[in-house]
């Protein structure tokens, strides 16, 4: 295809357009039918009623996204050995992974099992006893026995909760003879019942519940912020940080000390006041958190704090800083401190994807002046020394339904309008250019 500036671009994903609305094959085993042509089955209004067949259509059609439909009964998808790099979405499906690959394959929304390799994400789903190296979650609720079986795994769990109300806490299982494992509770709610924790191995613990640590942990420690209730059968063997806290601190009132202490954020070079930064207190070796609080609209917080050195922690969306920062305190005085905006930098050509997006209505003609977004969805990535802005950057469709985007190498995003009936996710990893065609 060539358009108006003579650019030359590729059109395979155009093929998707024949009623695979927002890029996506569409499964429904109770109301769907068999099938695997190409553009006549697996649309959304003529659903595939089984898994092999719209994966069958996903290889011919070169789509990577599955939609299950809500429908009478649930659906349960067995995988193929390898099913990386895919995006399962939909409601009331079921997969036990039973030890397939599932490197960079998004599920949301189903009911999640079994063993896997790779490192998946999940989000929205209810995950039930998970043996892995290691995977991300967002909004999850989950159950039973999770466990890990690989060296130096991350496991992310944000936002994830115990899915059975007064249910004994979920076990996590550092595994026998594996080190340097790192669990992340972000945002949680609920119990987690520790094993096989052994030196080298590290846990985070933001949130509410309990922690019970069982006696065959030898090690390890575990950073615990906000509400938490611990039980050690271990001996003390794993280390606790942050465990004598005081929660009146923690949750914003102020820290009582001999002097009154006002720490100001600027933005550097400037005298431009950084409101709404979240501020934790320390003291001088990162050991105990004294306290958290937030600035004011002038950019200032006030504490109260005896002679000593402490060290401060900023926070705030957009904002880089360089902490810890080093407060000392010998009289009432304001000490300032600077933070800079982070935007996205421009990548160096070697570290370049190029996003080519056409947006074409219902009867094949490009549509102008659609807006959409494109939203960073994997953690932020440093290029140039600077990350990569989380945040989501709007785009609009120019006279030809067409628009060109730069992002960056070995990232996910997601696409999104309300235009379409919902996301899109993209991987560019090993990627230099992306083609994108969208019905609406």
């Amino acid at each position: 295809m060539i358009d108006s500036a003579g650019r030359s671009r590729r059109t395979d994903i155009i093929t998707q357009n024949g009623g695979y609305k927002g890029g996506y094959v569409y499964l429904a085993s109770a109301e769907g039918r068999a099938g695997i042509l190409p553009n006549l089955n697996g649309t959304l209004l003529d659903p595939v009623n089984t898994f092999a067949d719209a994966f069958a259509i996903m290889g011919l059609s070169k789509i990577r996204n599955l939609y299950v439909l809500p429908q009478s009964s649930a659906t349960n998808i067995v995988l193929p050995s390898s099913f990386a790099g895919f995006n399962v979405n939909g409601r009331d499906f079921t997969v036990n992974i039973n030890g397939k690959h599932v490197e960079h394959t998004h599920f949301l929304a189903g009911h999640i099992s079994g063993a896997f390799t790779g490192i998946p994400h999940f989000e929205h789903c209810e995950a039930t006893d998970l043996t892995g190296g290691g995977c991300y979650m967002f909004d999850v609720a989950i159950d039973g026995v999770f466990t890990n079986n690989a060296n130096n795994a991350i496991w992310l769990l944000n936002g994830a909760y115990t899915k059975t109300p007064g249910e004994e806490a979920v076990t996590f299982d550092f595994g026998v003879g594996k080190t340097g494992i790192a669990l992340m509770l972000r945002h949680h709610s609920g119990g987690m019942h520790l094993h096989n924790m052994k030196d080298e191995d590290v846990m985070t613990a933001e949130g509410d519940g309990q922690i019970i640590i069982d006696a065959n942990c030898t090690g390890g420690s575990i950073s615990r912020r906000g509400h938490w209730q611990v039980t050690d059968y271990s001996g003390g063997a794993v280390k606790i940080i942050n465990d004598d806290t005081t929660q009146a601190s923690l949750d914003g009132a102020p820290l009582v000390g001999a002097f009154n202490t006002v720490v100001q954020l600027y933005e550097t070079g400037g005298t431009t006041p950084i409101a709404d930064a979240d501020v934790s207190v320390w003291n001088s070796d990162l050991s105990l958190l004294l306290g958290l609080k937030k600035t004011d609209a002038n950019g200032q917080l006030s504490i109260g704090r005896d002679a000593g050195t402490y060290k401060l922690v900023p926070q705030k969306g957009g904002w880089t800083f360089s902490p810890p920062l080093t407060l000392t305190v010998v009289a009432n005085a304001t000490h300032p401190y600077y933070g800079d905006t982070v935007l996205i930098p421009q990548p160096g050509a070697a570290e370049e994807c190029v996003l080519y997006v056409d947006i074409i209505d219902i009867e094949n003609e490009y549509s102008e002046g659609v807006v959409f977004t494109v939203t960073l969805k994997t953690a932020p990535k440093a290029v140039g020394g600077k990350l990569i802005d989380p945040t989501s950057r709007e785009y609009k469709t120019d006279t030809n339904g067409h628009k060109e985007i730069t992002l960056v190498k070995g990232c996910k995003y997601t696409v999104d309008s309300k235009a379409l009936p919902q996301g899109i996710d993209i991987d560019t990893t090993d990627q230099t250019s992306i083609n994108m065609a969208l019905q609406i």
